[in-house]
């Protein structure tokens, strides 16, 4: 196991969906607490390694994997997962990312064209992709059509941000009355309860 893949099985999987688990491969809140999991784009094979992907679609394992192609399919993987979270994030506050939106419909016109149905068993049919031909974008193929189906099968509006201060990960939140308010109640929820404890007993402290 390499150190990249021991690190990624340390990165909880809160989103609800294997695309918002995608976004949240990194946190942005605040230059103290930013983290980025995907440095590297090895980091990004042993996530979809992590959340089964690569058993789903061996054959990424075609594509060339020199230093240079690296970077640029690198690149191509964080601007599709913040185009993503842009997308989330405005709609939370009830606005619009025309440009984001319209960046990830060129990438699932790209996905389409690979997009194929297989047969299994008699009457067993599955989704899947054309992967002959070596493309380093392969494994985005399947993040994008789950965030396509997440926000197009009425999930949409059950995204959500969470509200710790120190983390901006976001979830879906499937409670009859839309109630939660942490990525993790038990950690996020509960150090936010404890900052208010102390915060609280500072100000009686203070009286």
């Amino acid at each position: 196991m390499t150190d990249s893949t021991y690190y990624m099985e340390h990165l909880r999987r809160r989103g609800g969906d294997l695309s918002l688990d995608f976004v949240n491969t990194s946190n942005r809140k605040g230059a103290a607490n930013q983290q980025e999991w995907l440095q590297r784009y090895d980091d990004f094979l042993d996530w979809a390694a992590y959340v089964g992907l690569t058993e789903r679609w061996p054959d990424h394992k075609k594509v060339p994997r020199d230093d240079g192609e690296h970077d640029q399919a690198l690149q191509r993987v964080l601007t599709v997962r913040e185009a993503m979270y842009d997308v989330c994030t405005r709609a939370i506050a009830g606005k619009k990312d025309t440009e984001s939106l319209d960046l990830l419909n060129e990438e699932l016109k790209k996905a389409n064209e690979h997009l194929i149905l297989t047969q299994t068993d008699p009457g067993v049919f599955k989704q899947t992709y054309d992967t002959d031909q070596p493309d380093p974008d392969a494994l985005l193929w399947p993040i994008l059509h789950h965030f396509q189906a997440v926000l197009t099968e009425g999930k949409g509006a059950r995204i959500k941000q969470c509200q710790n201060q120190y983390c901006d990960w976001l979830f879906l939140d499937v409670t009859k009355n839309k109630s939660r308010r942490w990525c993790s109640p038990d950690i996020c929820g509960n150090r936010a309860k404890a900052r208010r404890y102390y915060a609280r007993l500072k100000t009686e402290e203070k009286q």
